[in-house]
């Protein structure tokens, strides 16, 4: 909470002791894991109207933005999610989450920073919204509203407060699904070391350019699917495909590393119609990756991409579709806070309450997917980069072995979360690692204590 924003200082440490509850007892109700007086503290809080958001977690972005220096390119994933408080009927001033308008609850859009490797180095935007039931109109009216009244807006804003969030000389790519095709995202203003990778979504009309010193070009305006579907081969590479299931919750696609072949051409996006006059063509590159031999009975894996990012040849290429392969990431948070902090089962009435406590659970979030992903990408890291060290002490008792290393400590929390320490173990997952160190977290309060009460006895 260092650098949060807080109506009031007394509040900086009452509020770090109801986060550091919220990761203890994740998974319990926000009563059971706050206590009384953390409930207390949440109360006073609210009562304050300067409390928001993101005051709440200023000082997380700014040390996101200090860890993202240390790293000569970052990914920022974002993504939207839909917490759905349909069986809530006390919960008030919520909005319609579905196109049908039977589904109640918040909207809620997260850009996670992260490492080339997959890393999660912190959150860079947290925004909740919920539709009114006026904004279901009908397509028309929809087109006649202000573009920053429309949900689509969130894309462009997204960005530059992440531009504003990170330090100047950090080089970063906004990676975004099938949503963020939008014109406003392409032309929205960018500091020239920021730049946007989405996958595409809508066949808009491009300019195929080639060799300007080419004297038999001709710039035609095509469709870009077209584009994509006669580019050139530029290289092959390896992406890991997440598995993927339905509304049932039946398996589509398995867990693999896929083959694909990547092409790549250079385009110039035309503004949609109806635009106006002040939208100009935005240059771009199309990077397309096609699965080579994908598991019977499966689609193979494929995306068109467009980014800013300048693809001078088949290396660039493939590192694009890599990048976009780190998407992943953020939809891994949403799920860690679904399932793990279990964040639709809170029973908070206000909406504005809920949200600010929805911030403090991103923030717990963020810690279970740190520990884990660290050890992958820095395995002999040592433990204290982890944890602090009082606990790496209480994880060694707890596991009767040393905890040297952060592949250690993820080893020894999946213990603790009833894992088998056999040799050729797969490194833990997420859920392994958010209920070994809940565990963790009850040990190190039970080991305090003791120790409290040693010191009294004397």
């Amino acid at each position: 909470m260092a650098g949060a924003s807080l109506p009031d200082e007394r509040f900086r440490k009452s509020l770090s002791r109801v986060v550091s509850r919220l990761a203890r007892r994740s998974g319990t109700s926000f009563s059971a894991a706050a206590g009384h007086d953390g409930r207390q503290t949440v109360g006073r809080w609210q009562r304050r109207r300067r409390t928001t958001v993101n005051g709440t977690l200023a000082g997380h972005y700014q040390a996101t933005g200090a860890r993202c220096q240390g790293y000569p390119m970052v990914v920022v994933a974002q993504d939207t999610t839909t917490l759905d408080y349909s069986t809530h009927p006390g919960k008030r001033d919520l909005g319609q989450i579905d196109t049908a308008g039977t589904a109640r609850g918040l909207l809620a859009h997260t850009a996670v920073a992260a490492t080339t490797s997959g890393v999660a180095l912190g959150l860079l935007d947290l925004t909740f919204w919920h539709r009114e039931p006026s904004a279901r109109g009908v397509k028309h009216q929809r087109r006649e509203r202000p573009p920053e009244e429309k949900e689509s807006w969130r894309w462009p804003a997204t960005l530059s407060r992440v531009q504003s969030r990170l330090p100047a000389d950090v080089t970063a790519l906004l990676v975004q699904d099938r949503e963020g095709d939008y014109f406003g995202l392409f032309e929205a203003p960018r500091r020239a070391n920021l730049h946007w990778l989405v996958r595409v979504a809508q066949n808009r009309l491009v300019e195929e350019l080639g060799d300007p010193e080419d004297p038999v070009h001709v710039a035609e305006r095509t469709k870009l699917f077209e584009v994509a579907a006669r580019a050139p081969e530029v290289g092959r590479t390896r992406v890991k495909v997440w598995r993927q299931k339905d509304v049932r919750g039946r398996q589509q696609r398995q867990e693999r590393w896929a083959e694909v072949r990547v092409f790549a051409q250079e385009v110039l996006i035309q503004p949609p119609r109806g635009r106006g006059l002040g939208s100009l063509p935005v240059r771009a590159w199309l990077v397309r990756s096609e699965e080579l031999d994908p598991p019977a009975g499966e689609a193979p894996v494929g995306w068109v991409l467009l980014t800013t990012w300048p693809v001078t040849d088949g290396r660039v290429a493939e590192q694009v579709v890599r990048w976009y392969g780190l998407r992943w990431l953020v939809e891994r948070f949403h799920f860690v806070l679904k399932s793990g902090c279990r964040i639709e089962r809170l029973q908070i009435q206000e909406r504005r309450e809920l949200e600010s406590v929805l911030a403090l659970y991103w923030l717990v979030a963020w810690r279970v997917m740190w520990v884990t992903l660290l050890a992958r990408e820095r395995p002999e890291a040592p433990a204290e980069e982890v944890l602090t060290p009082e606990a790496v002490k209480v994880l060694s008792i707890a596991v009767r072995k040393p905890v040297a290393t952060a592949r250690d400590v993820t080893h020894a929390l999946a213990k603790l979360a009833g894992a088998e320490d056999w040799r050729n173990a797969p490194e833990p997952g997420l859920q392994r690692i958010w209920t070994g160190l809940r565990n963790l977290d009850n040990m190190s309060e039970f080991y305090q204590a003791m120790q409290e009460q040693d010191a009294i006895q004397g």
